[in-house]
This record gives structure tokens, sequence and C-alpha cells, in this order.
């Protein structure tokens, strides 16, 4: 059954019934400092930890690290962080700023530095923690994450804003995710907006969560559902890497929760990798 009591795109209603394995996910954003290591391991050379697409990007974007980062990678201490009006000090804590391609080039490394199945979380994974922060907007009293504007104009310490086990839920920088977008089961297009949509269900397109420090209204929304390709650099992205045994969830019309039906292991803390990306930001 489709709803159309609230305001939503498109692409934000119908259902759809979903099992996971169990996973484990990192409680915090991964940091410029920790994304760092994977720069300084030479990430961006190694043909190995790139797919087709990523490979072909670094080699035209001739990327040897995050593309808001200014300076020589050799000399960290001299690194800047490229803001809307500025460029200051790299601060280590903030999120890493990278496309959907560096990011899942990232969790392949950090794999086989651990020897743990690593990588990006899928959209429901993601909304299965979610779940972690009880209220959405617009029914918060005072936001509970880098969000909405209510903060900072810019990203923020990854340790900054704890929301239960996790940080960064929501709010700092959006997430990456590896689910390509697509219409839920009953998707129609809306007749006000017929190419709002469906020009992403390509495939090429990937969901990007929990919103920015910029994000206002619908984007602060839980159920929202934007896309961007996988080279871009929206305003403000990020991304998390998981475990897994047999959860099952069920998305619904953007008025309804996300319920849990069934569940083996209550065990979300331990690895989602998040990997930042923000477009242009302002300074603090």
């Amino acid at each position: 059954t489709l709803f159309r009591s609230t305001y939503g795109w498109d692409n934000e209603y119908g259902e759809r019934h979903i099992a996971l394995a169990p996973f484990q996910a990192s409680r915090m954003l991964v940091s410029n400092a920790e994304y760092f290591d994977f720069v300084q391991a030479g990430g961006y050379e190694t043909r190995a930890w790139w797919d087709d697409e990523g490979w072909g990007w670094c080699q035209y974007a001739k990327a040897r690290m995050p593309s808001f980062w200014v300076g020589d990678p050799n000399e960290p201490e001299q690194l800047q962080l490229r803001l809307m009006t500025e460029q200051v000090p790299l601060p280590w804590d903030w999120p890493a700023e990278v496309n959907q391609l560096e990011a899942e080039a990232f969790c392949r490394w950090k794999a086989a530095q651990t020897g743990l199945a690593i990588q990006l979380p899928c959209e429901a994974e993601w909304s299965l923690l979610r779940q972690q922060v009880p209220s959405d907007q617009p029914n918060w009293p005072v936001a509970p994450g880098n969000i909405n504007l209510e903060h900072w104009a810019s990203s923020c310490p990854v340790d900054h804003f704890a929301q239960g086990d996790f940080f960064d839920l929501l709010g700092n920088v959006w997430q990456w995710s590896s689910s390509p977008i697509d219409g839920y089961d009953g998707f129609s297009i809306h007749s006000l907006y017929d190419d709002f949509s469906t020009p992403t269900f390509d495939g090429k397109h990937n969901l990007i969560k929990g919103g920015s420090w910029i994000s206002t209204g619908n984007l602060a929304l839980q159920h929202s559902r934007y896309a961007f390709r996988r080279h871009f650099f929206p305003d403000a992205i990020d991304q998390r890497f998981l475990r897994r045994q047999t959860i099952f969830a069920v998305f619904t019309a953007p008025e309804m929760p996300v319920v849990i039906v069934g569940m083996q292991n209550g065990n979300f803390i331990g690895f989602i990798l998040l990997i930042g990306l923000r477009g242009q930001a302002a300074q603090r």
C-alpha cells in the first residue's frame, strides 16, 4: 500500500522486504588521518584496490589524494583543506571527503590490511543502523547531529556527535552506500515531476544517506533517497563498512518507520567504515 499523506519524492514511496546477514559497523566516520594511511600506502597508484570504473577515473583525474586536499601528500604537515572561501590546515579529525570510487578503493585496501570483509553498507544496512537515532526532522527540539545548519557551517570532528552506540549516523557528511538507486515495489512516477528519479535508475547512481551539516527539509529526513554518479562530489558525503548474520528489515513509505521483523545478532558495533565526502563546505 502506498501512502502520500506526507511530503516526499516519488522514489521514497513504496515498500521493500530485505533479509540481511548480521554485520558489525565502525563507530565513527573515516577521518582524514585514517584515510591518509591509504594515501601514504600508495593507494592511488595501486591498481589492485580499484575496480575498472574507479581506476579509469583515478587515471583520468590524475588523482593522488582526495580532491579537496591541497598540497603534497609527501609533506603531510603542510596539507590544507579547501573550504568554500578559504584553505585551512587539514583537520585530521574531520571526515575524509571522497567520491564513491575512492571510498570503495579504501575499503578494499582496508580489507587487505585487516583480513576482514570490509565494504560499504547497502541502503538496508544503513537504515537499520539509523534506528539508533529515535527522532527525525522536524520532530527533534535540537538536531542530534551536525545537520540542519544548527551547529556549524562545515564538517566537524568525527567523535563529536554520539548517536546511540555510534557517531554521525546522521549529519556531518552524507554517507556513500553500495546501493544503486531504484524504485521500491509500488513505485510510480509523480505527474508533477516525471523525471526526478527515473533518469538515475541506470545502475550508475549510488544512494547517499544521512544528510550533512547543510542538509535541511527533506534532505534531513530519515527516508530521503538521493543518489549521485560514483565519480561525483556531492555537497558533504561519507561511508561505512560491515560484517553479517540474518536480519530482516522492511522498508515502507516515508511516514512509516523501518521495522525490524527478525534478528539473530544484536551486536552492530565493530566494522562499518564511513568515508567522508563534502563537495564545497563553508568554514566553521
